[in-house]
């Protein structure tokens, strides 16, 4: 069993600020050993490269503890286009449970039109007849544009998830005690909508995503529209509760919103018949209170899904499917090339050896020959019989060995490194072959023609290759934003290079 990451890095991203956690598990709980935070720009807090120099720059305030190799990061985002449901699942269990989840979330209207990326998990209900399932959609270019951003920081990102996820796990961690006795609502007001989920004992129970409607411009009217929206909640808890009268502590968690708490919070309260606990996702309001400075919650929340806290069923990962593809073909080029390198220096180690075992035979043939045991005609059989004997023993020992049967004149390595440095932006490669050791075929992805084509031209202006030739380029079916490509690249052979090395 692969053994529980013991430290993880957790990073809120909101519209005006940033907030980085290091946190670690130890054997008496969860300690945080650096935390970070730094406000974005006022001017055009969304743009990319802004986001990305103030990334860097709380990074550098964590120190090299963050950079460490192993250490996992995870982010926390508000997405305005967030789709959350708990779904029931049928009787009847579905064939395919992703396809029946990418049916139920198409269904809204706000990501009609897009290209979503969604995922899901499985929500414990105590019943072995009843079967959850919390399913979470959003708009893939969104995601993708916020892991664009911590890749201009310099950092690979494992997991996105929400950030209401982010801190409903970490106000869960914290107060254990509760999580498992009461119910708790708990809703996260950010720039753009509502996320209001509803915990029975540590167990998600409802969820309901809200946008801001456009009329909502003033503290008051924010105040009596969040009153209204958690009070239908609350009365949709007491009727489906045994009792309907079950005590629920509520927490609004102000997440990048346009008013602070301390506006909201007096018209706000009284009118929710429970008690109600005002919550900000600024620094200092995190519930494991060791650190200086203080994360915000949802920075810890993110980074305590990597660590796999138990009892932790939120386990929602939007990272788009192009990313992890083009992560798993860099690692399958990689491996490719050390089991190329490999290969090479078997064979390398296979010629040394039949260059000593010659000269050590030559040696044996001389010194008999000197004693005046051997003649000149015995002697000569004698050297090849012993010559046939070790070709016979080579050929049983190389008999079991699948040896790459590339010419020695070839620098894999060189050429491997050669397509990967070639490669543009947009542009992943899938698969390498090479069967006669003359003609290489690379097959794989680009987010455009030019972008294949722009292979094209690098592969040719390496001076690597004979020939470099698009053989094949065609649309993608599943995807429309994407083209397949396959290249054909002839290696130089050894006459043209040393031709070419002659010239003066």
């Amino acid at each position: 069993m692969k053994p529980r990451t013991k430290t993880a890095l957790g990073i809120d991203i909101g519209s005006r600020r940033i907030s980085a956690a290091l946190v670690e598990r130890t054997p008496r709980g969860i300690r945080i050993i650096a935390a970070a935070n730094g406000d974005l720009p006022v001017e055009d807090p969304q743009k990319s490269g802004v986001r990305a120099k103030a990334m860097s720059r709380v990074l550098r305030q964590l120190g090299r503890r963050a950079g460490t190799r192993g250490v996992g990061i995870a982010v926390a985002v508000s997405v305005h286009s967030t789709i959350m449901r708990l779904l029931d699942l049928p009787r009847q269990m579905p064939t395919n449970i992703s396809e029946f989840v990418d049916a139920e979330l198409s269904q809204y209207v706000s990501l009609s039109g897009r290209r979503k990326q969604t995922d899901f998990c499985g929500i414990e209900t105590g019943s072995a007849s009843q079967k959850r399932l919390l399913a979470v959609g959003a708009d893939a270019e969104e995601t993708g544009k916020i892991l664009q951003t911590c890749g201009a920081a310099g950092i690979t990102v494992d997991s996105v998830e929400p950030a209401a996820l982010a801190y409903a796990r970490a106000f869960l961690a914290g107060e254990r005690g509760m999580a498992h006795n009461g119910s708790t609502l708990i809703g996260v007001l950010s720039v753009c909508n509502l996320v209001v989920c509803l915990f029975c004992k540590g167990t998600l129970d409802f969820v309901r995503v809200r946008d801001l409607p456009a009329d909502v411009d003033t503290p008051g009217r924010l105040s009596a529209w969040l009153t209204e929206e958690l009070s239908q909640v609350l009365r949709y808890h007491r009727t489906a509760a045994s009792s309907g009268s079950s005590e629920v502590q509520t927490r609004l968690v102000i997440h990048d919103a346009a008013y602070d708490k301390n506006e909201i919070a007096p018209p706000f309260s009284p009118n929710m018949g429970s008690s109600v606990v005002m919550d900000s996702c600024e620094p200092g309001a995190c519930p494991f209170g060791e650190a200086s400075p203080m994360p915000s919650a949802m920075a810890v929340g993110a980074a305590l899904k990597l660590l796999g806290l138990d009892g932790d069923e939120l386990r929602i990962d939007l990272t788009p499917h192009d990313v992890i593809l083009a992560r798993s073909s860099s690692k399958r080029l990689l491996i490719a090339a050390n089991a190329a390198a490999i290969v090479f220096f078997a064979v390398f180690l296979i010629v040394q050896f039949l260059t000593h075992t010659t000269a050590a035979m030559n040696r044996r043939i001389g010194r008999t020959r000197l004693d005046g045991q051997l003649y000149t005609m015995p002697a000569a059989v004698a050297r090849d019989r012993y010559l046939d004997e070790e070709i016979l023993w080579i050929q049983r020992q190389l008999a079991g060995m699948d040896v790459v049967r590339a010419k020695h004149e070839v620098d894999w390595p060189v050429i491997l490194n050669a397509i990967g440095r070639s490669a543009p932006p947009g542009v992943y490669v899938t698969h390498l072959a090479c069967d006669d050791s003359r003609v290489i075929s690379l097959k794989g992805l680009a987010v455009s023609y030019e972008e294949a084509k722009m292979l094209v031209q690098n592969l040719d202006g390496r001076g690597l290759f004979e020939s470099v030739h698009l053989a094949r380029m065609e649309q993608r079916q599943a995807d429309a934003n994407a083209v397949e490509y396959e290249i054909e690249c002839t290696l130089k052979t050894v006459k043209q290079e040393s031709s070419r090395d002659d010239k003066p």
